[in-house]
């Protein structure tokens, strides 16, 4: 609502904190509050992939093999119905995005915008391109995703087994 508080107050009321104390994230129990405002805004607004472009209105998969190419020599890694994940949309990785497009993959990059090469260029022929920071490494290569892209939303369907047992081990696995 226009004018509204950008803070939304309102919101801390069923918290039953000191509204005076909203900006003390040294208070354990107001960042907590907070950390989980941020995790719902990201949940409900799909804020996971940022759209560079999308055309012909890919709608994502159900699941997806995860592969990263880190330079265009390995343009022939890529297979039909991939999450190709790459460092940065520069002319250097072109190749690249033609070959997602005609394989029907999703193109995620690391870095760049939508006046990117990619983004600008990826429009005349129906590139799936998104934007995720550090999705290199929170998405390993050979991982299983289901993405959906109406929601701009990815998960890990499956784990690498050795960052499966870590998180078994710390007990995150079953928080």
């Amino acid at each position: 609502m226009g004018g509204d508080d950008p803070n939304h107050t309102d919101w801390w009321l069923f918290t039953r904190l000191n509204i005076g104390d909203a900006h003390n994230t040294d208070n354990s129990e107001v960042k907590f509050f907070f950390d989980m405002r941020h995790k719902y805004t990201k949940l409900l607004t799909g804020a996971d992939l940022a759209l560079l472009t999308n055309q012909k209105g890919h709608k994502g998969f159900e699941s997806a093999f995860v592969r990263h190419v880190n330079t265009s020599s390995e343009i022939n890694l890529i297979n039909n119905n991939d999450v190709v994940i790459i460092p940065q949309a520069s002319p250097e990785f072109e190749a690249v995005a033609h070959r997602c497009a005609q394989k029907n993959c999703i193109l995620i990059t690391q870095t760049g915008g939508k006046l990117c090469h990619l983004a600008t260029i990826g429009r005349e022929f129906g590139l799936a391109l998104y934007l995720l920071p550090n999705a290199a490494s929170k998405y390993p290569m050979g991982s299983n995703v289901c993405i959906d892209l109406v929601k701009g939303t990815m998960k890990t369907l499956d784990l690498p087994i050795k960052d499966l047992m870590q998180l078994k081990l710390t007990g995150l696995f079953y928080k």
